[in-house]
């Protein structure tokens, strides 16, 4: 499992950057147990969130062995949550995601259009 990896999501609304003061992006690994918190971001301008994390940020007592972790966001308004992902299945953080060395670290969620 790569040590750092970076993890990115792009929300919308109406197919417009979701923006504004408030808004808070957690990234998370789906455990049996206890999700793990892989890292959390506010929405940028563009409405994006990024978090760079620690590979073992995803391993936790109930999956010690972990390789390929299920990771999720989660969208919050001032606590309250407005839209969970889907989970993408078996993240493999090690896997080439293209040419540069940076995009090899980094995991795209997708973009969200919040209704």
């Amino acid at each position: 499992m790569a040590a750092m990896f970076k993890l990115i999501a792009r929300f919308t609304k109406n197919g417009q950057p979701l923006t504004g003061p408030g808004y808070l992006v957690r990234f998370l690994d789906r455990d049996l147990v206890k999700d793990d918190l892989l890292g959390e971001s506010p929405l940028g301008s563009d409405g994006e969130a990024g978090a760079v994390c620690a590979g073992a940020s995803a391993l936790s007592l109930d999956s010690p062995g972990e390789r390929r972790p299920d990771v999720y966001c989660v969208l919050y308004l001032h606590d309250t949550m407005v839209y969970r992902g889907e989970t993408t299945r078996n993240v493999d953080f090690d896997a080439p995601r293209g040419p540069a060395a940076q995009a090899a670290t980094t995991i795209d969620l997708g973009t969200f259009d919040i209704a």
